[in-house]
């Protein structure tokens, strides 16, 4: 008659313990880390989208308190939406399984700053001050799908929303009235 140890008994469950580790432990963690990833590169597709627009936006202002934009649409068909097309194939992007959504006018607010006497008269054409909202949206799929695993396996849509005060502000006195 063979003797056992009860050493060997751990041995013959670590397959099965390594397998459960594995399966709710490790894979879920990665989904989260990408998931945390994807929501970085929409952060800073934003950043990107508002940096680009509050330095090339041409604003004027007739009276102080209205606000045009010619160039919103030119800016952001020719500039800003290709450069969101081509955040997806970018390294962090093809890693994080990102797919911006293009901007289009209603992504975009031209307005006043809050909190601010922005008066913008005549008198005081430095006093203009105007700011612009970018709200991003991007689709991201998960680093590995798990099917057994409902909240992590299914696509997710990111919405970032950010403002910046716009460099060129041109205010055309009388031309409100």
């Amino acid at each position: 008659m063979i003797h056992r140890t009860k050493s060997g008994s751990s041995i013959a469950e670590f397959g099965p313990a390594l397998i459960i580790l594995l399966v709710l432990g490790f894979f879920p963690m990665l989904d989260l880390m990408g998931m945390v990833a994807a929501y970085a590169c929409c952060w800073y597709l934003n950043n990107l989208q508002v940096s680009m627009l509050r330095e090339n936006l041409a604003v004027t202002s007739p009276d102080g308190q209205q606000v045009q934009s010619s160039n919103l649409q030119n800016i952001l068909d020719q500039q800003v939406n290709p450069m969101t097309q081509q955040f997806g194939q970018t390294p962090i992007g093809a890693l994080a399984h990102v797919q911006p959504i293009p901007l289009d006018a209603g992504s975009v607010q031209i307005g006043p700053v809050p909190g601010s006497s922005w008066g913008g008269s005549a008198a005081n054409p430095e006093a203009a001050t105007f700011q612009v909202t970018v709200t991003t949206r991007v689709n991201s799929s998960p680093f590995l799908p798990i099917p057994f695993i409902p909240g992590l396996s299914g696509q997710t849509t990111y919405q970032i929303a950010r403002s910046d005060t716009v460099e060129n502000v041109q205010v055309i006195p009388g031309a409100g009235s």
